[in-house]
């Protein structure tokens, strides 16, 4: 009978071994599982990086909408008040008699190569207006 029972001690022993060992590569599967996270967790964040670098930089060109914006005004308000103040010395010329030659005015290749390079800044500013409008928000 005593043999008997170490013949089922030693089966049990057995058992418990093979049990054992399938539970340590349980654990080592949920050791590599848990690695494999880690390692796609750092992939997705560093994915990221790119793209919080686009939403930065698109972030500052929105911001720089109103920059133009105000830019534009400035050059429309520029170039009234050089007209305003020819129109005006043309008016006191006239009332002081005075012949005044369009030259003795302005300098008018100045001004009006300076309104040309306004325009097309405008017309610049409005491309990059519509441009930025339409990126995608992130």
């Amino acid at each position: 009978m005593e043999n008997k029972f170490y013949n089922e001690l030693r089966k049990f022993k057995k058992a418990e071994k093979v049990e054992f060992a399938i539970l340590d590569d349980a654990k080592k599967e949920l050791e590599k599982f848990v690695k494999l996270r880690k390692e796609a967790e750092n992939f997705m964040d560093n994915a990221y990086v790119p793209l919080r670098e686009v939403e930065k930089a698109t972030n500052q060109l929105k911001g720089s909408i109103d920059n133009m914006r105000d830019y534009a005004k400035k050059l429309r308000e520029a170039e009234g008040n050089v007209q305003q103040k020819v129109e005006k010395a043309r008016s006191l010329a006239k009332e002081l008699g005075v012949d005044l030659n369009q030259n003795d005015l302005l300098d008018y290749s100045l001004y009006n190569n300076t309104i040309r390079m306004s325009d097309n800044l405008q017309s610049d500013a409005d491309t990059f207006i519509k441009f930025v409008n339409k990126l995608p928000k992130i």
